[in-house]
């Protein structure tokens, strides 16, 4: 069976890296590069979304984790949705919170618990921004590409 997703997972040498990659499903691929030379985390996800082998790339960062069911989601969600460029799940804080409060793309409504399309990334690369996960799916937004947001919650972050 060939795997949907490769988890992009830049790192800045945290120790919580090793749980971010134990929360990875064994149904997925990852790739996780410490950005050693300051380049930042945009820099890093779009080197290994250059690496990534499946159609689709799902961001994670070195202090969250993803639930067991992500790519069961993933998939379900694309069967759904054949034609969707990026799919956004909700996320769930330490604190409590859960986001996307309601399904745009307001500043401060959306974080990194998203899959794109890895082609889509490669044409439209992350900016190093302040808020580069915000930015992107932003301007994926603005572009006209597909966003389909997710009811189920598949990413902790934080934690």
């Amino acid at each position: 069976m060939s795997k949907i997703t490769t988890f992009i997972i830049p790192t800045i040498g945290r120790p919580t890296l090793q749980r971010a990659l134990e929360s990875v499903p064994f149904t997925a691929d990852y790739l996780y590069l410490k950005d050693d030379n300051g380049r930042g985390p945009a820099a890093i996800r779009n080197q290994l979304i250059q690496s990534a082998q499946t159609k689709w790339v799902s961001m994670l960062d070195d202090d969250d984790t993803v639930t067991p069911d992500y790519v069961q989601r993933l998939e379900e969600e694309l069967k759904n949705h054949p034609d969707a460029d990026v799919i956004y799940f909700r996320e769930y804080f330490l604190w409590g919170q859960v986001m996307p409060l309601h399904p745009h793309c307001g500043w401060g409504n959306v974080g990194i618990s998203f899959s794109v399309r890895r082609d889509l990334a490669i044409e439209m690369p992350f900016r190093d921004e302040r808020y580069e996960d915000f930015e992107f799916i932003h301007r994926l937004e603005r572009a006209g590409k597909k966003i389909v947001f997710s009811n189920y919650l598949t990413y902790k972050a934080r934690h």
